[in-house]
């Protein structure tokens, strides 16, 4: 697309070297505006037990669903200062539009288990298998330039065909512990550690065979272990909680790569009223993040994303 756009403006058959639509001595204004929208759910068969009330255990089958839609939009315009060609063309302004569509289905298996030694203290242990996914991908990508060729504007556009490709997924396993401790029947405080390792997610099964070696072999160099951290406390007036909690995840990558410190941060708080069978739950839940990216290799600076996320959740619950 871009020898059809003319960003790559000329061959050297001599050398094998293209030539760029712009000298190496101009500069251009750039932006990449990204958009991602979608979602996933889970569907859940469970069972549960207990012994003596003393130990209890239980495990379940989720049937999950997954939808991510990516759109990116890069773009270019050239400074006024910039050269002109000898034969008077000039480079004005690229656009660049990305769009990815995935689509899937999956299965996963949590087994875990509750230890109660007396009645103030809780201790837990799950195991989460990794998720399986199906997943379809489906993509496209499309380049518009502007030149002014011989003193007229002129517009170039390629579009790629488009494309779609199927293959399957396996999220990290998880293993998590937690602890609860009751006081004096009125406030409760409990803690969760997880253990995942991000190195053993695997892409597997492509739709024209690939077994995705390489792709694979690049995640155990890029990714890691990590320990996630969760602690939440809550405290009982009559038939009114009150509830507060904080969570860290450290950054998934090595040392090294460019999203090393990108841990996420998560504070909450909210209120809940139980009455016979009726619950109302209010939280509030905090994320914050600073994720980096780069447009593409090169001489640029890197462009830090601050995530501040904020969502505030309301639950109704009746038992019967």
């Amino acid at each position: 697309m871009a020898w059809n756009t003319y960003l790559l403006y000329e061959y050297d058959n001599a050398t094998g070297n293209y030539t760029p639509a712009i000298f190496l001595e101009d500069s251009v204004n750039y932006r990449n505006i990204v958009t991602t929208e979608g979602g996933s759910g889970e569907f859940t068969i469970a069972f549960g037990g207990n012994i003596s009330n003393t130990f209890y255990f239980g495990a379940s089958l989720g049937i999950t669903d997954f939808n991510y839609t990516y759109t990116s939009t890069y773009e270019e315009a050239a400074k006024n200062s910039n050269g002109t060609w000898p034969n008077g063309d000039r480079f004005y302004s690229l656009n660049y539009k990305q769009y990815i569509e995935t689509k899937g289905t999956g299965y996963n298996l949590k087994i875990g288990g509750i230890y109660v030694p007396t009645p103030e203290v809780r201790l837990g242990v799950s195991l989460h298998t990794p998720t399986f996914y199906n997943f379809d991908d489906a993509f496209s990508s499309s380049i518009v330039t502007d030149f002014d060729t011989a003193s007229t504007a002129v517009n170039f556009i390629s579009n790629s065909p488009f494309g779609k490709y199927d293959y399957h997924f396996e999220t990290p396993m998880k293993l998590i512990g937690s602890a609860a401790f009751i006081i004096m029947q009125k406030g409760l405080i409990s803690i969760d550690v997880e253990y995942v390792n991000y190195s053993a997610m695997r892409f597997r099964k492509g739709g024209d065979g690939y077994n995705f070696w390489d792709l694979n072999s690049q995640m155990d160099n890029v990714f890691k272990n990590t320990v996630n951290y969760r602690i939440g406390g809550e405290y009982k007036l009559g038939n009114l909680s009150l509830r507060g909690g904080y969570s860290f995840y450290p950054s998934p990558y090595k040392s090294g790569y460019i999203n090393e410190k990108s841990n996420i941060q998560q504070f909450s708080g909210g209120l809940g009223y139980r009455s016979g069978n009726i619950s109302i739950d209010l939280a509030y839940l905090r994320t914050m993040q600073d994720l980096k990216a780069v447009f593409y290799n090169g001489d640029i600076p890197i462009v830090t994303n601050k995530i501040r996320d904020s969502k505030v959740l309301l639950t109704f619950g009746f038992r019967f």
